[in-house]
Parts: C-alpha cells; structure tokens; sequence
C-alpha cells in the first residue's frame, strides 16, 4: 500500500541505471534520499517485469469527500451513543446525500 505520491518515471529509470551501474541499493537510496524498501521494490518490479511503470491504482473509489468526512466525525463526536439510524439520517441532512444502513 502506498503511502505518498509514487515516483516519477524519471526517477524510477534512475533507479534502475544507478543499479545497472552496479550501485547498491543502500547507496542508491541515499543518493536520491529515499527509503531502501522503495529502491528494493522497484528494482524488483523492474526485474520481474522489465518495465518501470506506476501500477494502476485499484480499488473502489469513496462516495463522500474528506469534508465530508469531516462533517461526519464532528457529527458522530457530538454524541458517541447515538444509532447508526440516526447517524446516517442526521449525516445525509448535513452533507447533502442519501446514506444507507444495511443490516
């Protein structure tokens, strides 16, 4: 799982001469101030595959937007003991947008 903005393709194929260039992967990674592991996987990607490319990112994309988000967290912050019922009811009335409960 990725934690920040992948790299480029610029520095991915610099990663990968500096390793054809027989640089350890240590050395590599203080040479472009990254961590080890992201220097690791991507000469290992790039072994495997003999392409450098950033995957594709997967997975569903959220319904609601980090305000959103936020208005939910005040909204559950005000009172921790109530329903998801109400939660999603009082929600959809300050957001904007239908929230299903399913059971």
């Amino acid at each position: 799982m990725t934690r920040g903005k992948p790299l480029s393709e610029d520095m991915r194929h610099s990663i990968v001469s500096a390793h054809r260039k027989g640089h350890s992967g240590r050395s590599i990674a203080k040479m472009f101030s990254i961590p080890r592991g992201t220097v690791r996987n991507i000469i290992t990607q790039f072994k495997n595959t003999g392409a450098v490319n950033v995957k594709v990112k997967t997975g569903r994309t959220s319904n609601i937007s980090p305000r959103d988000q936020r208005a939910l967290q005040s909204l559950i912050k005000k009172d921790r003991r109530v329903g998801s019922r109400e939660l999603a009811a009082e929600c959809g009335r300050a957001i904007g947008k239908s929230i299903a409960i399913f059971n």
